[in-house]
Protein backbone atom coordinates (compact mmCIF):
# COMPACT_ATOMS: atom_id res chain seq x y z
CA UNK A 1 0.00 0.00 0.00
CA UNK A 2 2.76 2.74 0.74
CA UNK A 3 6.16 2.76 0.05
CA UNK A 4 8.64 2.03 2.90
CA UNK A 5 10.65 4.88 3.49
CA UNK A 6 7.54 7.21 3.32
CA UNK A 7 5.07 5.50 5.45
CA UNK A 8 1.99 7.10 5.23
CA UNK A 9 -1.01 8.07 8.03
CA UNK A 10 -4.20 6.10 7.74
CA UNK A 11 -7.44 7.17 9.82
CA UNK A 12 -9.68 3.98 9.34
CA UNK A 13 -9.83 0.45 7.93
CA UNK A 14 -8.64 0.17 4.27
CA UNK A 15 -11.85 -1.25 2.23
CA UNK A 16 -11.46 -4.22 0.49
CA UNK A 17 -12.62 -3.78 -2.57
CA UNK A 18 -10.60 -5.75 -5.00
CA UNK A 19 -13.22 -8.22 -7.04
CA UNK A 20 -16.10 -6.09 -5.95
CA UNK A 21 -18.30 -4.07 -8.80
CA UNK A 22 -18.62 -0.16 -8.25
CA UNK A 23 -22.10 0.63 -7.70
CA UNK A 24 -21.81 4.45 -7.90
CA UNK A 25 -18.47 6.71 -7.65
CA UNK A 26 -19.32 10.66 -6.84
CA UNK A 27 -17.26 13.51 -5.68
CA UNK A 28 -18.40 16.14 -3.82
CA UNK A 29 -16.80 19.21 -5.16
CA UNK A 30 -16.58 22.35 -3.07
CA UNK A 31 -17.38 25.84 -4.61
CA UNK A 32 -16.72 29.43 -4.11
CA UNK A 33 -18.42 32.54 -5.18
CA UNK A 34 -19.23 30.38 -8.22
CA UNK A 35 -15.70 28.90 -8.62
CA UNK A 36 -14.90 25.08 -8.04
CA UNK A 37 -12.47 25.07 -5.54
CA UNK A 38 -11.58 21.35 -5.32
CA UNK A 39 -13.12 18.73 -7.63
CA UNK A 40 -13.12 16.15 -4.60
CA UNK A 41 -13.46 17.55 -1.18
CA UNK A 42 -15.15 13.99 -0.38
CA UNK A 43 -15.07 10.60 -2.56
CA UNK A 44 -18.12 8.44 -1.97
CA UNK A 45 -17.42 5.23 -3.24
CA UNK A 46 -20.92 2.83 -3.01
CA UNK A 47 -19.93 -0.86 -3.26
CA UNK A 48 -22.02 -3.89 -2.24
CA UNK A 49 -24.62 -1.47 -1.02
CA UNK A 50 -22.35 0.07 1.38
CA UNK A 51 -21.10 3.89 1.07
CA UNK A 52 -17.17 4.29 1.52
CA UNK A 53 -16.18 8.38 2.51
CA UNK A 54 -12.59 8.82 1.37
CA UNK A 55 -11.43 12.28 2.16
CA UNK A 56 -8.20 13.76 3.31
CA UNK A 57 -6.28 15.99 5.64
CA UNK A 58 -2.84 17.46 5.75
CA UNK A 59 -1.47 14.06 3.99
CA UNK A 60 -3.58 11.97 5.74
CA UNK A 61 -6.30 9.22 4.02
CA UNK A 62 -9.34 9.58 6.06
CA UNK A 63 -12.26 6.25 5.41
CA UNK A 64 -15.48 6.01 6.62
CA UNK A 65 -18.33 3.97 6.10
CA UNK A 66 -22.23 5.03 5.76
CA UNK A 67 -25.13 3.11 4.80
CA UNK A 68 -27.17 6.56 4.44
CA UNK A 69 -27.13 8.00 1.14
CA UNK A 70 -25.25 11.01 -0.20
CA UNK A 71 -27.14 13.98 -0.73
CA UNK A 72 -27.09 17.29 -2.50
CA UNK A 73 -26.35 20.26 -0.45
CA UNK A 74 -28.47 23.13 -2.10
CA UNK A 75 -26.61 26.29 -2.38
CA UNK A 76 -28.65 29.58 -0.82
CA UNK A 77 -27.98 33.32 -2.21
CA UNK A 78 -26.57 34.13 0.45
CA UNK A 79 -24.23 31.23 0.74
CA UNK A 80 -20.99 31.84 -0.73
CA UNK A 81 -19.75 27.81 -0.14
CA UNK A 82 -21.48 25.10 -1.66
CA UNK A 83 -20.70 21.59 -2.14
CA UNK A 84 -22.21 20.04 -5.64
CA UNK A 85 -21.93 15.97 -5.98
CA UNK A 86 -20.74 14.90 -9.44
CA UNK A 87 -21.21 11.07 -10.56
CA UNK A 88 -17.46 10.57 -11.84
CA UNK A 89 -18.84 6.83 -12.15
CA UNK A 90 -21.18 7.89 -15.34
CA UNK A 91 -18.87 10.68 -16.62
CA UNK A 92 -15.92 8.35 -16.99
CA UNK A 93 -17.47 5.04 -17.32
CA UNK A 94 -16.60 3.58 -14.28
CA UNK A 95 -20.46 2.49 -12.96
CA UNK A 96 -20.68 -1.25 -13.25
CA UNK A 97 -17.12 -1.82 -13.47
CA UNK A 98 -15.07 -4.53 -11.22
CA UNK A 99 -12.33 -2.63 -9.05
CA UNK A 100 -9.05 -4.31 -9.31
CA UNK A 101 -7.00 -2.68 -6.86
CA UNK A 102 -7.03 0.62 -4.48
CA UNK A 103 -3.48 1.69 -3.43
CA UNK A 104 -1.96 4.82 -1.99
CA UNK A 105 1.52 6.21 -1.78
CA UNK A 106 3.18 9.69 -1.31
CA UNK A 107 3.77 11.86 -3.42
CA UNK A 108 5.56 15.18 -3.41
CA UNK A 109 3.19 17.94 -1.20
CA UNK A 110 0.91 15.04 -0.18
CA UNK A 111 -0.22 11.60 -0.92
CA UNK A 112 -2.61 10.10 -4.03
CA UNK A 113 -4.91 7.28 -4.13
CA UNK A 114 -5.39 4.85 -7.17
CA UNK A 115 -8.53 2.83 -8.43
CA UNK A 116 -8.10 0.35 -11.18
CA UNK A 117 -10.54 -1.55 -12.61
CA UNK A 118 -11.43 -3.77 -15.63
CA UNK A 119 -10.20 -2.67 -19.25
CA UNK A 120 -8.02 -0.93 -18.12
CA UNK A 121 -9.37 2.03 -16.37
CA UNK A 122 -8.24 3.90 -13.21
CA UNK A 123 -8.70 6.93 -11.58
CA UNK A 124 -6.39 8.63 -9.09
CA UNK A 125 -7.10 11.12 -5.94
CA UNK A 126 -4.57 13.71 -5.52
CA UNK A 127 -4.39 15.57 -2.53
CA UNK A 128 -1.40 17.90 -2.63
CA UNK A 129 -1.22 20.97 -0.31
CA UNK A 130 -5.13 19.67 0.96
CA UNK A 131 -6.85 20.22 -2.04
CA UNK A 132 -7.73 17.25 -4.11
CA UNK A 133 -7.84 16.67 -7.29
CA UNK A 134 -8.68 13.17 -9.53
CA UNK A 135 -7.48 12.32 -13.26
CA UNK A 136 -7.87 9.39 -15.60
Amino acid sequence: MSMKNDPLEIDGDWPDFEGKRLQQLLAQELWYQKNLEEEANVVLIKVEECWYHLYFDIGIVFWRISRDEPHESKPEDTEEFFYHLRDLGADLDLTGRVIQSCTAKAIPGGVEVEFRFEGGKKISFKNVDNLTRYET
